[in-house]
Order: C-alpha cells, then structure tokens, then sequence
C-alpha cells in the first residue's frame, strides 16, 4: 500500500514534470544521479544487507556500523564535489559541475540514514517503513513541481532528490528509536563488515551493470538522447519496481530464517517469485504491446519517439524482476562470494550487448539492455538455487509459465492497439487494458497457472488480514 503511494507520485511527477523540463534537462541530472547512484552503492559498503540478515546484531555491532557508513558518507561527498569538474569534462556536460557538489550531499545523509533502516527492517516494522517511502517522495516531488512552475529548470530536480534524502532522514531517525554511541573496538563486528565487502563488490558490479547503459549514452550521445531515454526507463520502472522493494525488505529476512530448513525455503521462495511474476508481468504486457498511448498520454505528443524504448524496457524490466528471486537465494543463504562471480558475469553481459548497439541511440541501448537481462535471467537463477543447494526446475518451470501468459497478453493488447488507434490515445489504452485482463481471466482454464493464481491470491488474503 505504502508503495502505491510511492509510484502515483513518481507517475505525477513524471507526467508534470515532462511538460515544464526538457529532455536534455532531465538527461543533465540524469548523468549525474547516475555518478551519485554509484556513490551510494560505495558508501552503504553492503553494511545494511549484511546487518539485515545477521542472526544476531548487539547494540555494539550495530554503533560502529552506523560510524563506518557515516564516515565513508563524507569521504564520497568530498571526493565527488572535488572531481566535478573532471566528471563534467568527460561528459562533455558543463552543467554537472554545478549540479554534483550539491548532489553529492545525499551521501552523508545516506551514511546517517542506512544502520536506522536496516534497523527497522529487521524488526519487520514494514508498516513505518512504507510510511516513510511514501511521505519522503510527495514532499520532494512538491518541492520540484513548484520550482519547475517557478522557473528553476533542471535545478527543481535536484531540489527534489535533496528535499527527499532530508526527510528521509529525519523521519528514519525518529522511527528509530535509539542514538548511536561512541564505537568500541571488541564489538565482534569483522564478519559483518566481510560479509558487507563482498555484498559491496556485488551491488556495485549491479549497480554498473544497470546503469552502463546511462553512462554509455551519456558519453556516446546527447544529453537529449539521455532524457529520452532516462524517461522511457522511468516510465517503465516506476510501476515494475513497486513490488521489488517491499517484497525485498520482507523476503531477505524471512528467508534468512529459513535457510537451514530446505523444504520451507525453498517454499517461501516459489510463492514469493508468484507473488513478483504474477503482479508484475501483466503491467510489463501493457507497456509492451500499448507502448505508444502511454508514452502520449503520460509524456506528451513531443516525446512520441520514446514509445518503442519504452517497449524493449518493459521486458527487461518484467525478466529483471524475476531476477531478484535469485538476489534473495543469494543473500539469505550468505553465498556473497557467488553473488559476487555472477554480478561480474551479468556485468559483463550488459556491457557487450549495449556497446554493440549504442550507435543506435536510444533504441539502440533499449535493445542491448534487453537482450543482455533475458540471457542473465535463467544463469541467475540456476546459480543461486544450485549455490544454495535447492533445485532449480520448480522455479524456471513457473517462470516460463508466467512468462508465456504475459508473452500472450503483451501480443494480444498490441494488436489491440494498432485496430483501435483510430479511436484517440485514451480508448486504445482502455481497450489494451481489457485485451490483457481477458488474457489473464482465459489463463485460469489452464491448471497450472489456475493454482498459481490460487496461491497468489492466499498470500495477498494473508498479508490483508496481518496488516
């Protein structure tokens, strides 16, 4: 529910956001947040995921957790705000020197926020946590609306990720409940913080991974074709990645407790990718097969080019998350080192199907982003179940039956569209919608997806009647 809030926000934001910014203002701040984003991955040094599954936490580990990220916060801030100029020089973007130095502060505040978090995630206060994803967001994106109708150009932007970051953390804090004190050495924390490393490696060859293609445009195009293309993938991701984070939150400390106990991990884990398969990929069906609606009514007729990089994103975007599930098998099994091997293979995946096709532009990058997930979907999750020790054929056997169901339903919706266009942008959508609810209702003849459903269904009854 928390979610839901988050994701009308960004769509809001998208949607008024687009026709007072241009494209190579949002492609400005684009580049940048994509510096900083890797900042971030550097700056937690995996401290959050490694305190959120540790069986035990004392109030001393958790203290000098809190120093490290603080501290490793401000070294990033100065570094970045000492290489601005550097960084605008190898992008060709004059105006990064001026946005990165201010950017560069949601490090420190990150250090401050990250051990409150993980502390609340494992005390499963899932409720607060939403509240304060969902609260954070609208006040940034207030803050933005009014600066963009005001003028500022592609400063509301970085108002906007500021204005967040500072209520982020000021209500994390308050949630928390506990002031850290003075670090101690016999605190027993090494095997956090080695677990942390190998979980920094990994997020960061991640991290890259999904940004490369950012950073590739930025270098090999315009900061237009950035816009366009950082848009189409904010389209796309702002519905697709909802349910990745709370599921997220939830399952990596379930599973941790699971993890010596093979029949109910493995459980857990088949209902959970259900849950993600089944509530994501219709979404990613529409975006596919009624791309170009969407982007004219969202968006706007001037952004009417974004419509086929929006379609290739929403089927990466559908296959990336199904790829969490092995994110999950990895961490809760603490098999950081395997994580580790894969995100350098995935890493290498993306990078060779994007620069094969970055001299294509936007679409170009869109394609090569696709092609790259797809090929590191089924790896990922054979190496995860087989690095935990749990078998693989109930979980791509339930992948592909979804996967085949959306496949259907992203055809249907687009044929949909192309006989209805006639009609304006508003009825081909609804119609698109109705082609893929009639999709989805049709499936249930079929068993096996029948019990899919089935299980979706009791998971969210049980999370309604506990929330």
């Amino acid at each position: 529910m928390g979610q839901s809030v988050k994701v009308l926000t960004q769509m809001v934001g998208l949607v008024v956001l687009s026709r007072f910014l241009s494209p190579a203002e949002f492609g400005y701040v684009a580049i940048a947040t994509t510096v900083v984003g890797l900042g971030e991955v550097l700056r937690d040094a995996g401290l959050s995921s490694a305190a959120i599954r540790s069986s035990t936490l004392t109030a001393a580990q958790r203290d000098i957790l809190f120093w490290i990220s603080v501290a490793f916060g401000l070294i990033l801030m100065i570094l970045v705000s000492v290489f601005s100029s550097v960084i605008a020089a190898s992008f060709g973007v004059p105006q990064l020197q001026g946005i990165l130095p201010f950017l560069s502060s949601v490090f420190f505040l990150g250090g401050i926020t990250s051990q409150y978090r993980a502390n609340l995630n494992r005390q499963m206060r899932f409720a607060v946590m939403a509240g304060i994803d969902a609260i954070s967001p609208v006040l940034g994106l207030a803050v933005a609306i009014a600066g963009a109708i005001g003028g500022l150009t592609y400063w509301a932007l970085v108002l906007q990720l500021m204005v967040t970051s500072v209520v982020t953390m000021v209500l994390t804090i308050w949630a928390g409940g506990w002031c850290p004190r003075r670090p101690q050495r016999s605190s027993g924390v090494w095997p956090i913080v080695k677990f942390g490393g190998q979980m920094t490696i990994s997020q960061a060859l991640t991290y890259a991974g999904n940004n490369f293609d950012t950073v590739a445009l930025g270098l090999y195009s315009s900061p237009y074709s950035v816009g366009i293309y950082t848009r189409s993938f904010q389209l796309v991701m702002s519905p697709l990645n909802q349910l990745k984070s709370p599921a997220t939150a939830v399952a990596i400390p379930a599973l941790s407790l699971l993890r010596d106990d093979s029949r109910k991990f493995e459980g857990y884990v088949l209902r959970g990718q259900a849950v993600i398969g089944y509530l994501i990929a219709p979404i990613g069906a529409l975006l596919v097969g009624a791309s170009v609606p969407i982007v004219n009514i969202s968006l706007g007729l001037e952004w009417s080019g974004a419509s086929p990089v929006v379609a290739l994103l929403a089927a990466a975007g559908t296959m990336q998350q199904l790829s969490g599930v092995a994110n999950w098998i990895f961490v809760a099994k603490g098999n950081g080192k395997a994580l580790t091997n894969f995100s350098l293979v995935s890493l290498c995946l993306k990078t060779l199907c994007v620069i094969s096709l970055v001299w294509f532009g936007p679409i170009g990058v869109a394609a090569g982003y696709a092609l790259a997930v797809c090929l590191a979907w089924p790896i990922a999750l054979t190496w995860a179940t087989k690095s935990a020790n749990i078998y693989s054929g109930p979980l791509l056997t339930q992948a592909i039956r979804l996967l085949s169901v959306a496949l259907i339903a992203a055809g249907g919706s687009f044929a949909i569209v192309q006989m209805t266009a006639a009609l304006g942008n508003l009825l081909s959508l609804a119609a698109a919608v109705v082609s893929v609810i009639a999709v989805y209702a049709g499936a249930i003849a079929v068993p096996p997806v029948r019990r899919d459903l089935k299980l979706v269904s009791k998971t969210i009854r049980m999370a309604l009647s506990r929330s």
